[in-house]
């Protein structure tokens, strides 16, 4: 079995010895191109890495500029861990991207997952039509006319949101996140946010009343395999360093966990089905983020609400719990693979050497 991994990520833990990687990757003519200043391994590669442990399967490690249908296409199934669609939307290769991954046709998750995924504006309403408890929230897109000032001031007021956030759709690691606040909102300065270069590159922006008690309570971030429960980790934000505060589990207040385990089972059973062969393979990694507090029930379980939901490419926040996470992160990637054979779409098309064959890269 051939899997392919798209990485790309530039973060790192120190959890397999460097030498142990050089052996792992010895099947490549250039090993360090995998390693961030020639030092630092980024956690996709380290998950590849603990699947090339298996015997019977080969692990093709592609890095962003390798795209292309025909590498895809060398591998069994291909899952993109460090890069996938909203990495190529910031890098302005979505289009290109997209159709490379439809065109090649086995890629996991399939598109009805990946899209629900990057279009936070739609998965908020789904939650809310099937009773999962989500900050309130309306979205705004970009061939809306409403999106001039008065149209939010009014809404805003109305809705009485006395502060409110605003965050692009298709958007993460904090880009084009602000804060607002209803009794000094200024139209000069929404208009000067929602033209500016930023916002206007994405597909629209989604408003939130802002939550008591978001930046001072942890977000409790939980982790499904398979659609099973895995584990969850606190963290705290710091908005001045961009950087998380991490709490293990076992640090986690024990009613407040199993409130967010709770709501998310209900999740599990309402995201987008992928079919195969008539057969619904689960999402290999679903991260639920739960925020806090609603205003009415500060001091109970139940303050906590569905805040965002990401997938196999989000923060394992490893170095939180046993780092073996990674062992089954790869065990979880070989099934889903298992899973996959089933269909002719997941059987590799080409033969690719990467000590050998050159690809043609995408620009």
């Amino acid at each position: 079995m051939r899997i392919g991994i798209l990485v790309g990520r530039d973060d790192f833990f120190d959890y397999i010895s460097k030498t142990e990687l050089k052996r792992l990757l010895s099947q490549y003519k250039n090993p360090n191109k995998f390693f961030r200043n020639r030092e630092y391994i980024s956690t996709d590669i380290i998950v590849g890495a603990e699947l090339m442990r298996y015997k019977n399967v080969e692990v093709d490690l592609i890095l962003p500029r390798e795209i292309s249908v025909r590498r895809l296409l060398s591998n069994d199934v291909v899952f993109p861990l460090g890069y996938y669609l909203l990495d190529a939307f910031v890098d302005k290769k979505y289009d290109k991207v997209r159709q490379i991954f439809k065109e090649a046709g086995n890629v996991f998750p399939l598109m009805n997952m990946q899209d629900f995924i990057l279009k936070k504006g739609k998965y908020y309403e789904h939650l809310k039509r099937n009773k999962i408890p989500i900050a309130p929230t309306f979205s705004i897109y970009a061939n809306d006319r409403k999106r001039n000032a008065k149209f939010v001031y009014d809404k805003v007021r109305k809705l009485g949101w006395a502060m409110f956030i605003t965050k692009p759709i298709m958007s993460g690691w904090g880009l084009g996140f602000k804060m607002w606040n209803l009794y000094d909102f200024n139209p000069d300065e929404w208009d000067k946010y929602i033209n500016s270069k930023l916002i206007k590159g994405y597909p629209g922006i989604i408003l939130q009343q802002a939550v008591p008690g978001f930046k001072q309570e942890q977000e409790i971030r939980t982790y499904w395999f398979q659609g099973k429960y895995a584990y969850a980790v606190g963290t705290i934000h710091n908005f001045d360093t961009q950087l998380d505060d991490l709490m293990e589990e076992r640090q986690l207040n024990k009613k407040d966990l199993a409130y967010c385990k709770k709501i998310g089972e209900k999740v599990m059973k309402i995201l987008p089905k992928m079919k195969v062969e008539g057969q619904v393979i689960k999402p290999t990694l679903i991260r639920l983020d739960f925020g806090c507090c609603h205003k009415d029930n500060y001091n109970t379980p139940n303050a906590y609400f569905i805040n965002e939901v990401e997938g196999q490419g989000a923060n394992l926040f490893a170095e939180a719990i046993n780092p073996k996470i990674y062992s089954l992160f790869a065990k979880t990637l070989y099934n889903t693979a298992k899973q996959l054979s089933i269909s002719d779409k997941f059987q590799a098309k080409y033969d690719y050497t990467p000590t050998v064959k050159k690809q043609r890269k995408f620009n």
